[in-house]
């Protein structure tokens, strides 16, 4: 069964994840975990994959 919407994150130094889920909840869970564990910055979003619309953008930079 192909889940509803898929998460992306990529990191600066050009890797990216994904993940698939059909609960967004779940995935911005999935995106604050990878982007707190990368101590890094890194740009994602969340994708309704029925539309192929960004439904959730996110960026994480380092805390100061």
């Amino acid at each position: 069964m192909k889940h509803r919407y898929t998460a992306k994150i990529i990191f600066e130094d050009g890797e990216s994840l994904l993940n698939s889920a059909n609960d967004v909840e779940e995935l911005i869970v999935w995106l604050n975990n990878q982007a707190e564990s990368s101590f890094g910055q890194s740009n994602s979003n969340i994708i309704d994959n029925q539309t192929q619309q960004v439904i959730k953008n996110f960026q994480y930079n380092l805390p100061e």
